[in-house]
């Protein structure tokens, strides 16, 4: 995916130039902010709560009904 909006880098502070894109955009990418083993570590335990959700049948989280999908290559996947 190929995005062609500023990114920025995560300093001590956040900049005035970032607090700005931040206003006019409504959101804000900062590079490398997670290091790419962390990323991966938090998907694989994502994918593990999935799992554990679709095995168990699980219908609500904290009274939010859990709604399920596919992936596709058809496997079931947790939308919400």
């Amino acid at each position: 995916m190929i995005s062609d909006y500023k990114k920025f880098l995560l300093g001590e502070t956040i900049t005035s130039e970032q607090k700005e894109f931040f206003n006019q955009f409504g959101f804000i990418h900062f590079e490398n902010f997670i290091p790419s083993h962390a990323v991966e570590t938090i998907i694989q335990a994502s994918k593990e709560v999935e799992q554990k959700w679709i095995s168990h049948g699980i219908t609500k989280v904290n009274v939010v009904p859990t709604k399920y999908g596919v992936d596709l290559d058809g496997s079931p996947i947790v939308q919400r």
